[in-house]
């Protein structure tokens, strides 16, 4: 879909192009990384992350060699819906990656405690997946016919 986009609109020199890999399925890394950038008609991505750390050790290091070859800018590592924090946290500590993407919102919090402080640490970018959680913190505002009070202008300045 991103592909037929970017080919009917053109690529922004703004895009800021990132992509996953995971399965091994799937092929390699290299494999993934280069079909992925034929789908979407670019010549690079500027961020590829190893989802759900499926086959980490191996595709972080073809991921690495893509980056040393000017294929890609940045790596990092993804987990959904605040699985496997241990093992994220273990990677994040040990290994060079630029990005961490975590389930993270006012609902699932646990990532305050050790993953953004060691991402914070270690100077790794975070991306937080899920902001709304799925949809169920702005589920409820749908029906409103007015804004709450809460939410104007007026109160905003009241706090900032």
């Amino acid at each position: 879909m991103m592909g037929y986009a970017l080919k009917r609109l053109g690529i922004p020199a703004s895009l800021f192009s990132a992509e996953k890999v995971w399965s091994p399925a799937g092929g390699s890394a290299r494999e993934q990384v280069a079909e992925l950038a034929e789908r979407w008609g670019v010549q690079r991505f500027d961020l590829v992350q190893v989802h759900n750390l499926t086959d980490w050790r191996e595709h972080l290091a073809t991921l690495r060699e893509l980056k040393a070859e000017g294929k890609i800018n940045y790596i990092g590592i993804t987990t959904s819906h605040g699985r496997r924090h241990r093992e994220f946290e273990k990677v994040m500590a040990s290994e060079d990656i630029d990005f961490a993407q975590l389930t993270y919102n006012i609902t699932h919090r646990e990532a305050e405690n050790r993953l953004l402080p060691l991402a914070r640490e270690r100077g790794i970018a975070v991306i937080a997946n899920r902001p709304y959680d799925g949809g169920s913190l702005i589920r409820g505002l749908k029906h409103r016919e007015k804004v709450p009070e809460w939410a104007t202008e007026e109160c905003y300045w009241r706090w900032a």
